[in-house]
């Protein structure tokens, strides 16, 4: 669950989102959320590079994310 949490503190850096932003039970979905693990199992480059050319502003969609971090890598 530890790389879950990463990959939802990287999307708040990229979307400028606090963490501490969700709720508890948001929060907990968010990471039980399929695009998570799928996300988790990418580097930390390959997410950077996808989360950027896919963020438009505060928007960073988990399904484009997700398409985006399987094209870069």
């Amino acid at each position: 669950m530890a790389r879950h949490e990463q990959v939802l503190a990287l999307w708040c850096a990229l979307t400028g989102h606090d963490p501490e932003w969700f709720e508890e039970p948001e929060r907990e979905a968010l990471l039980a959320r399929t695009e998570i693990a799928k996300l988790a199992e990418a580097t930390d480059a390959v997410l950077l590079y996808a989360g950027r050319s896919v963020c438009r502003g505060t928007s960073l969609p988990l399904e484009r994310w997700l398409a985006a971090a399987r094209l870069s890598a």
